[in-house]
């Protein structure tokens, strides 16, 4: 915004100009120191973000492998038959005293390490409506048992495995079954499940986790006249590996820089916005309210005059401490106040000549409130 306001006993105009908020040179600066933040501040994001790399000669190389075999034990009053019978057949339940389960679980790494492993084995056991529509609950009964749980922690080698035995009370588990359907009068489907879960996990360089859960489980029907025992998930064989990531220093020196520059920048946008444009307006504001409201008695300086001269004349000199009491002298003395402005815009003075004997000065400088 442009102000004119013309001297009554001066017929040359005097021209002050208000700034805006930003000024032409400070908006570039603000600018530019802006965009400097957020050009630093993106490459500071990214430089974190991809502060890893894939290495693969760290990468930890897995086999697993894992099975449970079984036999069946019958009961001792059946002549003409061994009390053992192998896995794969065909077998009349009510004559099945255990079934006897062989556990066996290996995970092989490709170098040693630190490494724990639990191990549990559990029997659920379920009785199934088998009317029921498909989309009903039709679970009757069920509950489970935990046979087995042990926990190895730590040790350091390449190899974790399991070999354990165990006897399931099938003759148990199946009185359980046929009791319930007969007290009930109800046709059931009934088996335990046995199931081996075995959770491990290791420790290698640059390898944030290594938990893996495994399961192996074997469905043993009950109640039926005969029955085959489902192994389809009784088995694993399978091999995987679990990356390892290293920092890549350049990318974090180089992101720590970024985020150190752009701190520094903000710091910097806050000082120039905070500190120096409410100062820089202040200091016009009040500038103009004195034109707007005493330019009847000020007169600017013309170009053969010279405020240093003035100043270094052997004339007592009195500083005011506003313009308002310079005005006061103004209008006593019948003087007008001559006004000079630095180039650079930062300081006004107004000085009022009292006949040659003294000078009043009211020095105005841009924090001035």
């Amino acid at each position: 915004m442009k102000k004119l306001l013309e001297n009554n006993r001066n017929s040359k105009k005097i021209y002050i100009r208000t700034p805006r908020k930003f000024t032409l040179k400070s908006a570039f600066i603000i600018s530019f120191i802006l965009f400097v933040i957020l050009a630093l501040g993106y490459g500071s994001v990214m430089f974190f973000s991809k502060n890893t790399a894939k290495a693969e000669s760290k990468s930890v190389h897995c086999t697993e492998t894992g099975k449970i075999d079984y036999e069946v034990e019958i009961t001792e009053n059946q002549e003409d038959l061994p009390s053992i019978l192998e896995s794969n057949m065909s077998y009349i339940s009510s004559m099945i005293n255990t079934v006897n389960l062989k556990f066996n679980y290996n995970l092989l790494y490709d170098r040693s390490l630190e490494h724990g492993s639990k191990y549990k084995i559990f029997a659920d056991f379920f009785i199934i409506d088998k009317n029921a529509s498909e989309n009903a609950d039709n679970v009757l009964m069920s509950f489970t048992d935990e046979l087995y749980s042990a926990e190895r922690y730590l040790e350091t080698s390449d190899k974790i495995s399991l070999d354990k035995e165990m006897h399931i009370p099938y003759r148990r588990y199946n009185k359980i079954a046929k009791e319930f359907s007969e007290k009930n009068n109800i046709d059931v489907n009934s088996y335990v499940n046995v199931r081996l879960v075995i959770n491990t996990d290791g420790k290698s360089e640059n390898i944030e986790s290594m938990n893996r859960e495994s399961v192996l489980s074997l469905k043993i029907p009950l109640c039926s006249k005969t029955i085959d025992i489902d192994e389809t998930h009784s088995k694993i064989d399978e091999s995987f590996v679990f990356d390892a990531y290293i920092p890549n220093v350049r990318n974090i020196s180089l992101g720590l820089v970024c985020l150190l520059l752009t701190v520094t920048l903000v710091i910097m946008e806050y000082a120039i916005i905070s500190a120096y444009i409410p100062r820089y307006k202040n200091y016009y504001k009040k500038l103009n309210f004195i034109f707007r409201n005493y330019s009847h008695i000020i007169a600017e300086m013309t170009d053969d005059e010279s405020f240093e001269k003035m100043l270094n004349e052997e004339i007592n000199l009195r500083y005011v401490r506003n313009f308002e009491d310079l005005s006061l002298i103004s209008d006593i003395v019948h003087q007008p106040i001559k006004y000079y402005n630095e180039k650079d815009g930062n300081v006004a003075y107004f000085i009022l000549d009292n006949a040659d004997f003294e000078r009043y000065v009211y020095v105005m400088q841009n924090y001035d409130d």
